[in-house]
């Protein structure tokens, strides 16, 4: 089973913002939940970025242990930049919304590497393990990667996954079957 769930409430919007209080509350709460719901999690992976090790660190201590490893691939850059500093700059003068769609329609962005073939990145490095994984990441990444999966050309603002929800696959096939989970374990 694969988990991909965004990090916990942070403080603000600035790239290197840390959970607040609450975050790392429901942090580890949701571990604590998905422990008592009998959810086997073998190991997380997270961004890099503080806010998803934070949020990794407080579900693995709700969850009672477990292991965790990081990857840039789910973000610092993450799968779809390719220049950081380009990216910023679109960043700052688009909402993400806004980004996400241009993504979606395949139009190029300076810093963006190109959403089909980041996707089938992301997807190739999921399978690589036949364990129950738990991916921590944000909204920039997870967003545009289940939309492009699930062929969707436009997204509403909603559609942007929220705090401590994601997407759920069950199968060996990870082009095709995420499920939306808003409430998955935490509520």
């Amino acid at each position: 089973m694969i988990y991909l769930i965004r990090h916990a409430e942070k403080l603000d919007n600035s790239v290197h913002s840390k959970l607040t209080e609450k975050g790392l509350k429901d942090s580890f709460l949701y571990g604590k939940k998905i422990k008592d719901n009998n959810v086997k999690i073998d190991l997380i992976i997270s961004s890099p970025i503080e806010r998803c090790l934070q949020t990794a660190q407080e579900i693995s201590n709700g969850y009672g242990g477990i292991q965790i490893e990081e990857s840039t691939l789910l973000g610092n850059p993450g799968i779809f930049v390719n220049d950081g500093d380009k990216a910023m700059e679109i960043f700052n003068q688009y909402r993400l919304l806004d980004i996400i769609n241009m993504q979606l329609s395949e139009q190029p962005l300076a810093g963006f590497n190109d959403i089909k073939i980041a996707t089938q990145k992301l997807i190739q490095f999921m399978e690589k393990r036949d364990i129950n994984i738990m991916y921590i990441s944000h909204d920039a990444i997870i967003t545009p990667f289940i939309s492009y999966i699930l062929n969707s050309k436009k997204i509403k603002k909603n559609d942007i996954v929220k705090y401590l929800c994601g997407y759920i696959n069950n199968t060996k096939i990870l082009s095709k079957s995420w499920i939306e989970q808003d409430d998955f374990i935490y509520n």
